[in-house]
Parts: structure tokens; sequence; C-alpha cells
């Protein structure tokens, strides 16, 4: 009987090392030739196990800055346009937390596909139910070269009417990581 491929062994140690919080969300593996190293392997092998941790959604890599933990539990969303208003908090009261403008962390540079020097504005808001429930806690990050002139003010109410209306920017798209944390 064949033995398990190397690099499936390597993938297999290191996804139990993350799933055992080893490594924690967006921290940075060791370098390929350090794994390689320490796993009597060559750089090859590593690579092909950093590609299967990869195409199983737990690691990311930045181009000449390393591979990262991704944060577990995520979901993408994308819509377009005509749904924005289904994606609106309408029916929440929305309570702005913090409003920051500067530079992020790389992984939202790359979402962005913004440079790692550009400005981009950090909200983040609490959506609230009428009981006075924590129903949501929001984090938008929006670079600012695409929309400008964004203040504290503008941020208590839904974004997408606020950047259709006041800055007359209709969005093409909108993309949606969401996390499910269960909180006490």
């Amino acid at each position: 009987m064949k033995d398990t491929p190397k690099y499936l062994a390597i993938a297999e140690k290191l996804k139990h090392e993350i799933e055992t919080g080893e490594y924690q969300p967006n921290d940075q593996l060791p370098k390929e030739f350090d794994l390689a190293r320490s796993y009597n392997v060559s750089r090859i092998t590593v690579r092909n196990a950093m590609k299967e941790l990869e195409s199983q959604g737990l690691i990311y890599r930045i181009q000449g800055a390393g591979t990262y933990v991704k944060e577990r539990n995520l979901m993408h969303a994308t819509v377009d346009s005509n749904q924005l208003e289904l994606i609106n908090l309408k029916k929440y009261k929305l309570k702005l937390l913090d409003f920051e403008v500067g530079q992020v962390i790389p992984k939202i540079t790359e979402a962005l596909n913004v440079q790692p020097y550009d400005i981009v504005y950090t909200i983040k808001r609490a959506a609230v139910a009428t009981n006075k429930q924590l129903v949501a806690f929001q984090k938008i990050c929006i670079p600012a070269k695409v929309i400008q002139g964004l203040n504290m003010e503008m941020m208590e109410s839904s974004i997408y009417p606020l950047i259709q209306q006041k800055l007359n920017v209709k969005p093409a798209k909108a993309t949606r990581e969401i996390s499910l944390v269960h909180a006490d």
C-alpha cells in the first residue's frame, strides 16, 4: 500500500496546528524555506502543501509578504446594485462605534485591491434591534480614492443610499465577508 504523499502529511500537520489554535487567524506561517528545512523536504513539497491548505480555505498568501492563516467561519457574498436594498439595515438602529481614516492590514488591502499606502475609511458599527439587543457588528472598509468626503455623521444610517444620494455614486457591486460568532 502506498504511503501518504509528504506534501499531504505536511498540510495535515499544519491544518491541525491551525485548527487547535497554535496559529491564530492572520498569523504569519513560517517561510517555505524554513518549513522545508524543519520537515527535511524540498521547497516544492512545502509549496504543494501550502497550495493544499489554500484550496481548503485555511490560508491566504500575499506575494512578497508571506502566508497567513485565514479567519474561520467566513462566508462571501457579492450582490449587484439592484440587490443592495435587500441587505440594508433599515429595521435596525445603527450605532457608530469607531470611524478611522488611514492604512489597513494587508488582508484588507488585498481584498479592496488597493496599495498598502492607500488611505481607507474603516467604520465600525453596531446594529441594534428595537428591543435593544445587539444583532450585528459591522466593520466596513472603503477606499478613500473611490469615495471621498465620508464623515462620522453619515455613518448612522444605511451606507448604500448615502453613497448614492449624498455622494452621487452608484456602486456596481458590494462584497461582504460575514463571520458567524456566538456572543454571550
